[in-house]
């Protein structure tokens, strides 16, 4: 299939060497612009990411770590894919001169390895910190399945395409003479496995959270923040399903330098909208403070030291209390006027049962776990609770 695309590559319009990113038939300038826009805007997002845990939460974690890997791997990924643009991405495959399509044709193999290590990375970085939302046995197990499937659906693709010929080097090598290789349908099979296991994950990676926080979490204005930050990983899912209905619906035997274009955008996409959403938990601490800023919040209680956090509590709450009790008397409601009402036995606000800082954090164990959702199901501030969560979580 290769050799007779490379001789459908018979045209004397360009040069061997010329680049072809603004040849008037290519849109490959459009892919070279969309990729400098991701990697910038990734670049950002996992900076401030980095910074949010190092110097405000001062908790790095072995998410933020594999966050990065990918990173790295994903700027390589967007980098190669802009330079592929000078050999024949977006445009008419007969203005692609055969040499420049050998060098094509080599970095397209180069990319697809990354690709499938980079994928594998982000959702490991997003598996990594789903375990700070609960300590729920259903819940982990099941961190642990999808942690698996992700490692060896990404191995496995990996070595597949790096054995896919007798010689390692001939996978790279397009213009060799004694070059034997499996059938590329064997290779979009696997792919198309690949496309649909990986689809699956991000699925799970939605819902995961979205059934914890909901369980743990008593509707409400908080909740609905919680939710909506996680909710995004849905624009992931829809990223993925796109690039899945591509490739299973373009012949890309047929005139492939111009078909790359639409499936390495969905591709591109893909990739770095699931980086994104992985980045936006991690920055809430940011988002609070531009709000504390802007006179939408009137305290910065998540990000105050733990040791802290308690003597603001009490004083906010005992600000609150007038405030709370004039309006329960003019709307007919009836409030508990204690401490217990406003703040847990941790001394942390009550606030629909659920601090962000626990995701931030990473502290969010059992025991406070069950302890905020006492709270949240309306429980008053018990001497006794605490020392009884406590043992839960051990």
């Amino acid at each position: 299939m290769v050799y007779r695309i490379l001789e459908e590559s018979q045209s004397d319009m360009v040069r061997p060497g010329d680049s072809l990113l603004w040849h008037p038939n290519s849109g490959g300038h459009h892919i070279f612009n969309l990729n400098l826009a991701l990697i910038i805007v990734s670049t950002l997002l996992v900076g401030l990411r980095l910074y949010v845990r190092k110097a405000i939460v001062k908790a790095i974690g072995w998410d933020d770590l594999i966050a990065t890997v990918a990173w790295a791997l994903y700027v390589t990924l967007s980098a190669l894919e802009m330079d592929t643009t000078h050999y024949g991405t977006g445009a008419q495959i007969e203005d692609v001169p055969r040499e420049t399509l050998l060098q094509f044709f080599k970095r397209l193999s180069i990319m697809e390895l990354i690709y499938l290590l980079a994928s594998g990375a982000v959702r490991l970085s997003i598996l990594a910190f789903l375990p700070r939302l609960s300590k729920n046995k259903f819940y982990t197990w099941s961190i642990y399945a999808l942690s698996s499937i992700v490692v060896v659906i990404s191995l496995t693709g990996f070595f597949f395409v790096l054995t896919e010929c007798s010689q390692i080097p001939d996978v790279f090598n397009y213009d060799s003479t004694w070059r034997q290789c499996r059938d590329k349908r064997e290779e979009r099979s696997l792919m198309l496995a690949h496309a649909i296991i990986s689809i699956f994950v991000d699925c799970m990676l939605v819902a995961l959270p979205l059934w914890v926080v909901s369980s743990y979490v008593k509707m409400g204005v908080k909740a609905i923040q919680i939710l909506l930050v996680f909710s995004l990983g849905i624009f992931a899912v829809a990223t993925g399903i796109v690039r899945f209905a591509i490739i299973t619906t373009t012949d890309f035997n047929v005139n492939t330098t111009y078909k790359m274009l639409a499936c390495a955008a969905w591709t591109d996409a893909e990739l770095h909208v699931g980086l994104w959403v992985g980045c936006f938990p991690a920055l809430q601490p940011i988002l609070r403070r531009v709000s504390f800023c802007l006179g939408l919040r009137s305290r910065l209680d998540s990000t105050v030291p733990s040791g802290k956090r308690s003597t603001v509590g009490s004083e906010d709450a005992s600000k609150r209390r007038s405030v709370m009790s004039r309006w329960s008397k003019a709307s007919g409601h009836t409030r508990e006027d204690s401490d217990g009402a406003n703040q847990s036995a941790s001394g942390k606000p009550d606030d629909q049962g659920f601090e962000m800082v626990d995701l931030e954090r990473g502290d969010g164990d059992a025991g406070q776990q069950a302890l905020y959702r006492e709270e949240a199901d309306g429980g008053a501030d018990v001497p006794g609770r605490a020392e009884e969560a406590s043992p839960r979580a051990s």
